[in-house]
């Protein structure tokens, strides 16, 4: 499971964010993204209702997915995960972390 390289910018309890990944890398060049799933595992921290962070479908444009990720808990990392199914039937995954910002948290 590749780790894209770098962790989404952390966010506040009470923000709302789409967040992407771009399987282009991933891909040959005949293929393409067909359908995504996304799952948030805990890292470090608690949060016994972390599957309800992600909000909405998800939605695929071009090679990039996105999944909307709400009430992400302050002080809590997490593992953000995209599966994809391409369209010659390869499952392909991607992730990074995205962590929420505790209230004495300046970053």
């Amino acid at each position: 499971m590749p780790y894209v390289g770098a962790d989404f910018d952390p966010m506040d309890p009470a923000e709302t964010k789409d967040l992407s990944l771009d399987f282009t890398n991933s891909l040959r060049c005949d293929d393409a993204v067909s359908t995504v799933t996304w799952s948030l595992a805990v890292i470090t921290g608690t949060d016994a209702s972390s599957a309800t962070r992600l909000s909405g479908d998800p939605k695929v444009s071009c090679n990039i997915v996105t999944q909307r990720h709400t009430t992400i808990q302050g002080g809590v990392k997490y593992r953000t995960i995209a599966t994809a199914i391409t369209k010659r039937g390869e499952t392909l995954i991607l992730y990074s972390h995205v962590r929420g910002k505790a209230p004495d948290d300046n970053g």
